[in-house]
């Protein structure tokens, strides 16, 4: 589950509860947390807007957990813009019916360095999105072959 990987991942012995409750209020306790948070999310954007410049895509709206998937940012990054959608935007589709796991998957942002964190976030989040296939029939492992990923434990 989600605290679990949360523990994993940051060493940390406490435990989230079944929503998460300690660590939404850790962020929002502290005003600098908010600012920093309004800063990574215009980075987000910025660098989608600038990835989709030379691409004449027509109504691709910006999705900052997508965005943040397909840009490889730290798995804590990605479990904040989840909890701030509602849990929502793990579960949304692009345009290309692509989940933020399928775009993790076939992204080259997505570095050996990173993947394995990445890809267990997301896969933490919303397991059921390991089989959800895109518009072309692909799935999240199918596109992170494509992609060159090892995926040794990722997946």
């Amino acid at each position: 589950d989600g605290g679990s990987y949360y523990d994993e991942y940051y060493g940390t012995e406490k435990k989230l509860d079944a929503k998460g409750e300690w660590k939404r209020k850790m962020l929002d306790k502290n005003p600098r947390n908010s600012n920093q948070w309004e800063k990574i999310h215009i980075l987000l954007e910025a660098a989608f807007a600038s990835l989709h410049k030379n691409k004449k895509l027509v109504n691709v709206l910006f999705r900052p957990l997508h965005a943040a998937a397909y840009l490889g940012c730290q798995p804590n990054v990605l479990w904040h813009l989840n909890e701030s959608s509602g849990r929502i935007a793990i579960k949304e589709e692009d345009e290309c019916r692509q989940t933020p796991l399928s775009v993790a998957a076939s992204s080259s942002f997505v570095t050996k360095k990173r993947e394995k964190g990445v890809i267990r976030m997301l896969l933490s989040l919303f397991p059921e999105a390991a089989s959800i296939p895109n518009e072309e029939g692909r799935l999240p492992l199918h596109l992170a072959l494509e992609s060159g990923k090892k995926l040794y434990s990722s997946f």
